[in-house]
């Protein structure tokens, strides 16, 4: 079974980030990795990503990497899921 979050958008994927951020993940940090990307046209691409949190203490910030890249200006709809066992 798969259950995940799906995000519409720039604004809406930092309003999320922000409500966890300001809650109990207050004082972490999240770094993301890339697992799969899967082009759909010139427009669509479907991203699979893992995010992991750290103490932000512990954390290193060459590790960071951006999820859009410098004067680009597409919007992204994200969706985050994980596998659950049992």
């Amino acid at each position: 079974m798969r259950v995940g979050t799906h995000y519409q958008g720039r604004a809406d994927v930092t309003e999320a980030h922000r409500a966890l951020f300001s809650g109990f993940l207050k004082g972490s940090k999240l770094a993301d990795s890339f697992l799969d990307i899967r082009f759909y046209g010139a427009d669509v691409a479907i991203i699979t990503s893992r995010g992991d949190r750290y103490d932000k203490n512990i954390f290193s910030s060459s590790t960071r990497r951006p999820s859009r890249r410098p004067n680009d200006d597409r919007e992204s709809s994200c969706a985050s899921g994980q596998q659950v066992r049992g």
